[in-house]
């Protein structure tokens, strides 16, 4: 987790630098059925097969992503490549609209 972001701000982040690591965020994620999935069970729950996708497709579908459901982005490293990443470093996010 991120700190220091409004809720899915996010998805116009162009670049983070977190210690001596750059990464260039290149494209919103469509979201995985993952989540729906009862990791216990290996299936979906009989009473809500597709939550919380079908919650969070009524206010996260992407028009960039031709309606799909986004949630985080996709990252290359530009700087940086093997150095250990540690909790609780600061990360500096530029805003690229």
């Amino acid at each position: 987790m991120i700190g220091g972001l409004d809720a899915y701000e996010e998805d116009f982040v162009g670049d983070m630098q977190i210690g001596d690591v750059q990464l260039r965020l290149v494209k919103l994620c469509s979201r995985c059925p993952v989540p729906t999935i009862d990791q216990a069970t290996g299936a979906p729950h009989p009473d809500w097969p597709h939550e919380p996708t079908d919650t969070m497709s009524t206010y996260r579908a992407s028009e960039q992503m031709d309606g799909k459901l986004t949630f985080g982005k996709n990252a290359v490293v530009v700087g940086g490549e093997g150095v250990v990443l540690e909790v609780g470093q600061e990360v500096a996010a530029e805003l690229d609209f």
